[in-house]
C-alpha cells in the first residue's frame, strides 16, 4: 500500500542458496483505496512474512502472508468482536 510517509523494515530474514524469507514491519498513513475501501487518512502498523524463491540468481517465485484483517480492523473497516 504505496502511501506518502510510508515506511519500513525489515526484523528479520533469513536465506539459503534457493529461498529468502523476509519480517517486514510497515507504518504509514492510508490515503489511497485498500482492498476495495476508500482512504480513512488514519495512520497504520503491519506486518508482513515474505518468502523468495530464486533460480539464476532472479527470483522465480514470491509468497507472501500480510496482516490485512488486522489493518482493515485499525482503519475501522471491520466492527470490533462482539459490536456489528
Amino acid at each position: 500500500m504505496p502511501a506518502p510517509g510510508a515506511s519500513s523494515s525489515e526484523s528479520a530474514t533469513e536465506s539459503t542458496r534457493h529461498k529468502a524469507v523476509a519480517r517486514v514491519r510497515a507504518t504509514g498513513t492510508h490515503q489511497g483505496e485498500f482492498l476495495g475501501m476508500p482512504a480513512t487518512g488514519k495512520a497504520i502498523r503491519t506486518q508482513a512474512i515474505q518468502i523468495f524463491r530464486f533460480a539464476d540468481g532472479k527470483i522465480v517465485e514470491s509468497w507472501a502472508a500480510r496482516d490485512d484483517l488486522g489493518t482493515l480492523k485499525q482503519l475501522g473497516h471491520l466492527p470490533a468482536p462482539g459490536k456489528r
